[in-house]
């Protein structure tokens, strides 16, 4: 007897009914993000709400906000290069100052 899936329906049939070969996930393990939202940046560093906007203020963290005209509300997206790069000067100072 042929296999059937949760919906009932036999592989066969399934064949038989699509022509169009089944769809597989690519490799993302080398897919590099460009931009975030400030949410996802206090996810993937810790960075506190008030810290990044102070950060785009001084011009540290590069940022853009996309919205329509006419629209009251857009969504603010960092360029997540720029958060790198701070991030590293960080690290990089305080390697230094620990020698």
């Amino acid at each position: 007897m042929a296999a059937r899936n949760p919906s009932g329906l036999t592989q066969e049939f399934i064949r038989k009914q699509f022509t169009a070969a089944l769809v597989e996930a690519g490799d993302t393990s080398k897919l590099q993000i460009e931009f975030c939202r400030v949410k996802d940046a206090q996810w993937l560093w810790g960075l506190k709400h008030g810290l990044v906007y102070r950060k785009i203020r001084d011009g540290t963290i590069r940022s853009l906000t996309l919205r329509e005209p006419g629209k009251k509300f857009g969504v603010r997206l960092l360029y997540v290069e720029s958060i790198r790069t701070w991030l590293m000067s960080k690290l990089e100072a305080q390697e230094s100052g620990n020698k």
